[in-house]
């Protein structure tokens, strides 16, 4: 609202100037006209966000029933997910040049797919399934894997995060309101744990080095509340 109210007192100022494409009317100075033509200028590149090709958002088309999830693995490359009518998994990539177009990754899901990457080509996708499991569908390069179940009972879309190559680190709202974590070491799936708390919804993680998460989630105050690993390895 600010940024538009900016861009209509400029506008208005700007109209009541005379215009620099325009003869001088007499009495007319330069100062004035090169003025109305410097708020003109700033006016658009606020609009345009001042990039030299004004963005403007642009239909990827799909129909989705749940929001848009989104990855990138490398430089240029964006990986796209959604929910379609189906309940199945959609996807959709950016390749560096052009969209590629829509492709089933079947499933039925009860949440959002959420995607993670531990490094170039490799994408890892969960969700919340039928039966309230963990599920895990992955792409190694070449292929998308089967959905495959990761057990526990979820209340909703799980989160993701990766600290390093071949790391995983994946959470949940549990039915006990707690936390639950389930990691992969590079080799196989570990347990699932119980990190407590008392969450309305699943925790946001996020990773800033090597074995360190950050995790943040909502209390039944409402409150933000936070936990780290390395607070959980100290308990």
């Amino acid at each position: 609202m600010v940024l538009l109210g900016t861009f209509l007192g400029l506008a208005a100022l700007a109209s009541a100037l005379p215009s620099p494409a325009t003869p001088a009317p007499a009495g007319d100075n330069l100062e004035v006209r090169a003025t109305r033509y410097v708020l003109l200028s700033l006016s658009h590149l606020i609009l345009t966000n001042s990039e030299p090709r004004p963005g403007q958002w642009e239909s990827l088309g799909g129909v989705l029933t749940s929001i848009p999830t989104v990855v990138s693995w490398g430089a240029n490359r964006l990986d796209a997910f959604g929910i379609g009518t189906d309940s199945a998994a959609w996807h959709r990539w950016w390749d560096g040049s052009r969209w590629g177009g829509w492709e089933s990754l079947g499933g039925v899901l009860h949440s959002p797919p959420v995607p993670v990457s531990w490094g170039p080509n490799r994408i890892d996708l969960f969700t919340e399934g039928s039966d309230s499991a963990l599920w895990h569908k992955w792409w190694d390069g070449s292929r998308w894997g089967g959905w495959a179940s990761l057990g526990g009972v979820i209340q909703g879309a799980p989160t993701a995060v990766s600290w390093g190559s071949n790391r995983i680190d994946v959470f949940g709202l549990g039915t006990d309101s707690a936390t639950w974590h389930q990691w992969w070491d590079g080799t196989r799936w570990g347990g699932w744990e119980s990190l407590g708390g008392i969450l309305k919804a699943a925790p946001s993680a996020v990773s800033w080095g090597a074995n360190r998460i950050d995790l943040f989630g909502i209390g039944t105050d409402h409150a933000l509340w936070y936990v780290s690993s390395a607070q959980i390895a100290d308990r």
